[in-house]
C-alpha cells in the first residue's frame, strides 16, 4: 500500500462480503499524454505539451524521471521546446503532475544537403551517413532560439540536429535545430544561395 500515492489512477477488484467491500487487487493505471513540448519553465517546474486541438499543462514533480532516446537517463535540462515526448502523470489534489517524461524521437546531426520546400522533404549528411526526411506538419524549426521558423529559413550546408520518428519506414522530422560549437575544415566552394529569402528547392 505504501507504493500508492494520492492522485494515481487505479482499478480496484473487490468483493462484497455482507455489505463490506473487500479489495483483493489494486492495479495502477498509468495516465499518459503524448505531444510536442510547447513550453517548459524550469523555475516554476511547469511543462506545456501540444498536440492537434489540445494543449496540456503539467506540474513537474520533484524527482521526475527523465528518459532520453535509447532509454538513456537524463535531466530536465535535456528537454527542449519542440521535442516530442510522452509524459506519465498523476493528479494529486486535482493538479496534473508529471512523474516521468520520455523523449520519443531519435536524433540525427549533420549538414543540410538538400531541401524541397514544396514537397516538404530534406536531406542531411554526416561523415559516414546520410538521411532523408519528410517534414511533419507541426515540425518545430528553431531559429534564433525560437521554434516558429520556416523551411525557407534553412540554408544549404547548415549544421543541424534533426529530431525524428520513423513511421512505416519513413523518417518524419518533428524538430530541426542548429548544432552548436561546430568545428569543420573550411571548404573552397560554397553552395549557399545568393538570396536566402527565396525558398530553396534543389535536387538530391
Amino acid at each position: 500500500m505504501n507504493d500508492l500515492r494520492p492522485g494515481e489512477k487505479v482499478t480496484v477488484s473487490y468483493k462484497d462480503a455482507q455489505s463490506v467491500l473487500i479489495a483483493d487487487q489494486v492495479k495502477q493505471d498509468p495516465m499518459e499524454f503524448e505531444g510536442k513540448v510547447a513550453a517548459i519553465d524550469t523555475s516554476s517546474q511547469m511543462l506545456t505539451l501540444h498536440r492537434i486541438g489540445l494543449d496540456k499543462q503539467l506540474q513537474i514533480a520533484a524527482g521526475c524521471i527523465i528518459i532520453l532516446h535509447n532509454d538513456m537517463p537524463g535531466t530536465l535540462a535535456d528537454i527542449k521546446p519542440g521535442d516530442h515526448v510522452t509524459a506519465t502523470y498523476e493528479i494529486p489534489e486535482g493538479v496534473p503532475t508529471a512523474r516521468q517524461i520520455a523523449q520519443t524521437s531519435m536524433e540525427f546531426t549533420g549538414k543540410l544537403t538538400a531541401l524541397d520546400v514544396g514537397a516538404k522533404t530534406l536531406k542531411g549528411k554526416a561523415l559516414f551517413n546520410s538521411r532523408k526526411f519528410n517534414v511533419a506538419n507541426n515540425c518545430a524549426i528553431v531559429i534564433n532560439g525560437k521554434t516558429d521558423g520556416q523551411l525557407g529559413d534553412l540554408k544549404p550546408n547548415d549544421q543541424l540536429v534533426f529530431t525524428y520518428d520513423t513511421i512505416n519506414g519513413i523518417n518524419v522530422v518533428n524538430r530541426i535545430a542548429p548544432r552548436e560549437a561546430i568545428s569543420e575544415p573550411a571548404t573552397t566552394a560554397s553552395n549557399h544561395s545568393p538570396d536566402f529569402g527565396v525558398p530553396l528547392s534543389y535536387p538530391y
